[in-house]
């Protein structure tokens, strides 16, 4: 059976689905879960999850509607455990409290939900099952099912839009000044998880099966762990005098959540000009559930939950979530911030003057980082700028204490008061840039407040090499290489002249066997003369006609010994058959010596009798030509 988004099967050939679907969902006669039984209704969402319970795909909520029709929403193919896993399909009713009530489930898998449309699933309550009369709690139907080739889950950074409504009322004008902080378990770099206890192993299993878990793993060896315990990694800008505040959109990376299902607190206070914001309330969630369409996050205040008549303090509202071509910033880059800060409003703590301030910048360990100058005389000091390492702060999400102290010359400072801040917390100093500087002292002090307010004027990230790896103890710090000149430039080789003449060396100062080419020297067996187009034996000169080595002349131009013709005679081949001698031949009275012409001498072709001679008439030819070729040699 084909499912829609999964391309026709091809022998031979691995096909892979989409990501996720996109669901158009619909219920039918819920039941009633506010007001009184049979008279009320409910306002319906439904959350999809897997087999371990994990949420797969959530849609929005539905105000007051028993027949409800959700939004198209996204279910994570991967999460659900493929088309064939076991999912859960959960109704819920939305309560303002955050105590939301269940109204039924369903048991059943991606495939059936997607391959039979517009078939309506009876939705169980469980904790009703064996009541007289119960059936169901309503009806849930899927009315079309997109694929998602890339789902919006798997996004890197997200572009959200956050409004608040019917916020607590904080300031005594009847109003407030709120804005939210965002708190999460961030990855840490591998160089800060090493001996640090503000640091864990990651808290969620990576399934085995999940190809992305196992495709991030290669990548994020450079993250050793999260924070131990969770940490500010967002602050917005205050909206001043507005309990229905919007704010405006920002850009979060996932990353500093510790993944899209990872849990996350959202804190919203009312902003007060003495720094002792006042908590409105506060929610509990994971990015998964702001990625439905306006989703809506009660606000909380645990100081008076539980008490006679109250929900809750507002609502946040996540207006949209949209993925963001925003590039992820790797902090394990930032090697060091540069810095400026004074105070504010410093208490005095000399009798007749005003406080001499300098700040000590220390780790939780009582390490100085930095010490700036004091600054004589003044409350509302600015120092110079400094520096300081990530690494020797131990990272960015590790507590560091701001101490003003008030100078004394006699070395015996005193304490005006601290703060405590991490360095991501100072990276958001533009949305509020005052911190309070309490004096632990003075706490229990009847109307103290604080001592004053660290204003933070200027922090800028110094990027450098990856922090991801512990440092090596191996090799000694590299200094680099010294700044390269580059090569001289290059005048080419002088015009050759080519090689002298070559003068051949006589035979007799030939050099010694020693000094002759090696044998891989000579010419290869393809260069050589065939030997088919070497001299044939039969024409070669015997060596027993060549003249003496003391005769000087070469061995092409000597003569035989005596000069007489040789014993071989003239060979038969030079006269033709008719003109040859009988086999008497000539006698020794002849006066010819035994010796006869060399084969070498002999006639030319054209020298032989045209016809048949007498055997003096040849032997008379033959005598003139011996004597002619004398003369000529």
């Amino acid at each position: 059976m084909a499912y829609p988004g999964y391309p026709q099967q091809q022998p031979g050939m691995q096909q892979y689905g989409p990501q996720a679907y996109k669901l158009t969902c619909s219920a039918q006669k819920l039941d009633a879960k506010d007001g009184v039984a049979g008279l009320g209704s409910s306002d319906p969402y439904v959350v999809v999850k897997n087999a371990q319970g994990k949420p797969c795909g959530k849609s929005s909520t539905i105000m007051k509607n028993l027949n409800p029709s959700w939004q198209p929403f996204e279910v994570d193919v991967q999460l659900c455990g493929g088309m064939d896993g076991r999912i859960t399909v959960e109704v819920f009713d939305w309560d303002k409290d955050g105590s939301d009530d269940m109204i039924g489930t369903i048991q059943t898998t991606l495939k059936e939900l997607v391959a039979t449309l517009k078939v309506p699933r009876p939705i169980i309550n469980r904790a009703k099952m064996g009541r007289m009369f119960y059936k169901d709690s309503g009806h849930f139907i899927v009315s079309a099912a997109e694929p998602v080739q890339q789902s919006k889950a798997n996004a890197k950074v997200y572009t959200f839009t956050f409004h608040g409504s019917n916020l607590d009322r904080k300031d005594l004008s009847g109003t407030s000044d709120p804005f939210f902080v965002i708190y999460g378990t961030p990855k840490i770099p591998l160089t800060f998880t090493q001996g640090n206890a503000f640091v864990a192993a990651p808290t969620h299993k990576k399934d085995k099966k999940d190809k992305k878990d196992k495709k991030d793993k290669k990548k994020d060896k450079k993250y050793g762990g999260v924070a131990a315990k969770p940490v500010m990694v967002y602050k917005s800008k205050f909206i001043p005098k507005d309990l229905n505040p919007k704010w405006p959109a920002f850009d979060f990376e996932v990353r500093l959540a510790g993944g899209v299902d990872a849990p996350i607190t959202i804190y919203v206070y009312d902003w007060d000009q003495d720094g002792e914001h006042d908590l409105i309330g506060a929610c509990k969630c994971t990015l998964r559930d702001l990625l439905v369409p306006n989703a809506m996050l009660p606000l909380i205040h645990h100081e008076k939950q539980g008490r006679v008549g109250y929900s809750n303090s507002g609502v946040l509202h996540a207006i949209s979530a949209v993925p963001s071509s925003k590039a992820v910033t790797d902090d394990t880059l930032i090697h060091a911030y540069k810095i400026q800060l004074g105070g504010a409003k410093l208490a005095s703590r000399d009798l007749l003057s005003k406080s001499d301030p300098f700040v000590k910048v220390k780790q939780q360990n009582g390490t100085v980082l930095h010490q700036t100058e004091a600054i004589m005389n003044n409350p509302n000091p600015l120092f110079k700028e400094f520096t300081i390492e990530v690494v020797k702060a131990g990272g960015l999400d590790t507590p560091l204490t701001f101490e003003f102290w008030d100078y004394d010359g006699n070395g015996k400072h005193d304490l005006i008061g601290a703060c405590v801040a991490t360095l991501r917390e100072l990276s958001f100093f533009q949305q509020n840039p005052y911190w309070r500087v309490v004096n632990p002292q003075k706490l229990d002090n009847l109307g103290y407040k604080n001592s004053g307010y660290l204003h933070m004027h200027k922090l800028e990230s110094v990027m450098g090499m990856s922090m991801g790896y512990p440092p090596q103890q191996g090799y000694p710090p590299q200094q680099g290489y010294p700044p390269q000149q580059g090569y001289p430039p290059q005048q080419g080789y002088p015009p050759q002249q080519g090689y002298p003449p070559q003068t051949r060396v006589p035979a007799a100062a030939g050099l010694p066997t020693a000094a002759r080419l090696p044998t891989a020297a000579r010419l290869p067996a393809a260069a050589r003369v065939p030997a088919a187009t070497r001299v044939p034996a039969a024409t070669r000169v015997p060596a027993a006609s060549w003249l003496p080595s003391a005769a000087g002349l070469p061995a092409a131009a000597r003569l035989p010994t005596t000069g007489w013709l040789s014993a071989a005679r003239l060979p038969t081949c030079w006269l033709p058959p008719t003109a040859r001698l009988s086999a008497a031949r000539v006698s020794a009275a002849a006066g010819l010596s035994a010796t006869r012409v060399p084969a070498t001498t002999g006639l030319p072709t054209t020298g032989w009798l045209p016809s048949p001679g007498t055997a003096g008439q040849a032997l008379s030819m033959c005598s003139q030509y011996l004597l002619s070729v004398s003369f000529q040699k």
